[in-house]
């Protein structure tokens, strides 16, 4: 044996040795790295099989659902290369499409009305409220309200409305804190920014727990380890801005979920179809606007030769009479107007798909009413509140109560509560965070048959008056406050004037003359 065959038999029982430790790391023994190549080969097919042919019809694949996706991809993958786009065309759509800007409309309208507003609602030990911190907060709100825009434009309440937008249009909200001007009650003002200027230039998803600041950045927001936002970079600043700096809000729907979506991205798609339906209808009606009507020569040689223009064609008002030699029957060339029997339908049909993924009714949306009644009226009007309140609640939630927070942090930071410290504060921020945001109310669909509702409900202890007023969007505190003033003011005032109240009950003496009335002995 020469020296090339030992060289070969070596390598062969090298490149033996190096199969047999990959069969073992498979679950193999020894000599058995064929083997477990054609258990892989033969698992691949029985994988293709089962998905073809698969318990789950929604899981299978083959030849007949070639054409269904299957991709799945973690909520940051799926928005990576996409999120431009939908906001590009979710923008497009809100300032171009009266039905996307109807939508937008109602719901800031149901929702935001005329703002938010906090009630503080601290508690001592017993559970009782602390008037004097509540106090102090609730009229220091009212001055930091009016100056919480850094660019002075808006108060609080104004701004919820520019952030809705951004949420409706883009699907986040960031807002960022910055330095007030001098003379502004506190020291800190905020600035609504777009989620454009996240700068995803930044980016690395590859998660890396070695570096020092944070193991991620997905959409320019830095992610601890658990995926809290850290940080964030944006456009034009060398450094990123701190999260307790920046405030990025959305509605989270999945897990892993860092950014917004545009709260219309599942109804572009059909908003787009049903804009564009509508212009292709309305170049088919200028088309058919164009009456035509077709003269045979042997009908019209005769009738109408001082009538041709210099194209020798007969004028008829709007419209055209053309001839010609072929055909010896008259008819009129018109194209089909089917609107009301094509159009109308799949656009409301369209329309209904649209307005139920934002979860609110079509009439609610469209204001049509065909072949609406009462009582369906009232089961859409009722679910819409629904989708309102929750809205609301999610509003105030991941928007609002992260300024209330900071509103307090500063008061107290400030020395502006008096008898209380930052320090207080440090040692249970959630019990002076504790606040009420009041919605905007709802009126009557049925004025006398709920306020009856109303009263039987109250006087069987089924309701109280802080879920009626809060239905209406009052504090009942406040309100009940206002009940009274008004009833003694009134009773003060009808004393003065010497006006007798309708409703005071004066005891009467009515004789009974069934009864018997002793005389007196004198009579």
């Amino acid at each position: 044996m020469n020296i090339f065959q030992r060289f070969g038999n070596i390598f062969k029982q090298r490149k033996a040795f190096l199969n047999d430790i990959k069969a073992m790391s498979e679950g193999y023994g020894g000599n058995q790295y064929q083997m477990s190549q054609y258990m892989r080969a033969r698992e691949s097919i029985l994988n293709q099989f089962n998905r073809q042919f698969s318990h789950y019809d929604a899981a299978g694949t083959g030849r007949l659902n070639n054409d269904w996706p299957t991709t799945y991809n973690t909520p940051t993958a799926n928005l990576k290369n996409e999120l431009k786009n939908l906001i590009a065309r979710s923008t497009n759509s809100v300032d171009n499409d009266p039905h996307t800007k109807a939508i937008q409309n109602t719901l800031i309208s149901n929702i935001i009305g005329t703002g938010l507003r906090p009630t503080p609602r601290i508690k001592d030990k017993g559970g009782k409220l602390v008037t004097g911190i509540n106090s102090s907060l609730a009229e220091g709100w009212k001055r930091y309200g009016d100056q919480w825009d850094a660019t002075g434009k808006n108060t609080h309440a104004e701004m919820q409305k520019v952030r809705f937008n951004e949420l409706f249009t883009t699907g986040t909200t960031l807002t960022n804190k910055v330095k007030s001007i001098d003379g502004n009650y506190l020291g800190i003002s905020n600035q609504v920014i777009s989620v454009l200027r996240l700068d995803t230039s930044k980016d690395w998803d590859t998660p890396s727990y070695s570096h020092p600041d944070y193991s991620q950045t997905v959409f320019g927001i830095n992610l601890d380890a658990y995926g809290r936002h850290i940080s964030s970079w944006i456009q034009g600043i060398d450094k990123p801005i701190s999260a307790n700096m920046l405030n990025i809000a959305f509605k989270q729907t999945v897990a892993e979920q860092y950014i917004g979506v545009p709260w219309i991205a599942t109804a572009l798609q059909y908003l787009w179809f049903n804009l564009n339906l509508v212009k292709d209808k309305s170049l088919a009606s200028k088309i058919q606007s164009m009456v035509t009507l077709y003269v045979p020569d042997s009908v019209a040689k005769g009738l109408y030769e001082k009538d041709l223009d210099s194209s020798d064609r007969l004028k008829w008002e709007s419209g055209e009479i053309w001839h010609g030699e072929t055909g010896d029957v008259p008819q009129v060339i018109q194209a089909d107007d089917s609107i009301k029997n094509v159009l109308e339908p799949l656009q409301r049909l369209l329309l209904h798909a649209i307005t139920m993924t934002i979860g609110i009714s079509y009439q609610t949306t469209t204001r049509d009413l065909v072949k609406t009644n009462m009582a369906s009226g009232r089961i859409n009007t009722n679910e819409d509140k629904k989708t309102y309140e929750y809205i609301q609640r999610l509003f105030a939630k991941v928007v609002l109560q992260p300024d209330w927070n900071e509103y307090v942090f500063r008061m107290f930071l400030e020395g502006k509560v008096p008898g209380h410290t930052v320090g207080d504060y440090l040692k249970d921020p959630w019990k002076f965070n504790e606040c009420q945001w009041q919605y905007t109310g709802f009126k009557f669909i049925d004025p006398e048959g709920e306020a009856k509702a109303a009263i039987e409900l109250k006087n069987n202890g089924m309701l109280s008056l802080q879920e009626y007023y809060a239905e209406k969007g009052q504090d009942w505190r406040a309100a009940t406050d206002q009940n009274l003033e008004e009833e003694k003011y009134i009773q003060e005032k009808r004393k003065e004037l010497g006006i007798e109240d309708p409703l005071e009950k004066k005891p009467t003496f009515e004789p009974n003359p069934n009864r018997d009335i002793k005389k007196d002995d004198s009579d």
